[in-house]
């Protein structure tokens, strides 16, 4: 009698924790776009934001940080939906090597397919974790004022 083969199934966590696997992608350029661009951005907000005569509200129906989790709900749609064509997408040129020198996952090189698959699943994880932690930073801020002196409260603001 032939036994099937037994099939190891993949915990829960380690497959919601998939598109973390992108941060593990080595290549050159790839701490440009992960890292240094989005410092210079936010340098630039925090600057802009900080010199402007009449600070801009943070919170509340007319802050800023609404009209940032609106946009980033669309993102979310965008990249699961982006996700799922381009895992789909019926071209042979996507299961090629990336040109040039390809980024790696570990000790294999990543085909295009491969590399925008996690860019993407990345980038909807995050959009989801920045949208839930916009709609946390909404409910608690009113505690938070209550809670903290005002110099605490000062340096709370600074941080976020």
């Amino acid at each position: 009698m032939i036994r099937p083969a037994v099939r190891r199934r993949t915990p829960a966590w380690k497959r919601l924790a998939a598109p973390a696997a992108y941060l593990r992608i080595r290549h050159d350029v790839k701490p440009t776009f992960d890292f240094w661009w989005p410092l210079v951005f936010t340098a630039a907000t925090t600057g802009v934001f900080w010199w402007l005569p009449v600070k801009p509200a943070i919170l509340g129906d007319a802050g800023f940080l609404k009209g940032i989790r609106e946009l980033i709900s669309l993102f979310a749609a965008f990249f699961v939906i982006a996700l799922a064509a381009v895992s789909t997408f019926d071209r042979t040129g996507m299961d090629r090597l990336m040109p040039g020198t390809p980024p790696r996952l570990g000790e294999r090189d990543l085909t295009q397919r491969q590399f925008v698959c996690y860019l993407f699943g990345y980038l909807a994880i995050l959009s989801f974790v920045l949208f839930i932690g916009a709609i946390v930073a909404e409910i608690i801020a009113p505690s938070l004022r209550v809670l903290l002196s005002p110099r605490a409260l000062g340096w709370t603001k600074f941080a976020l």
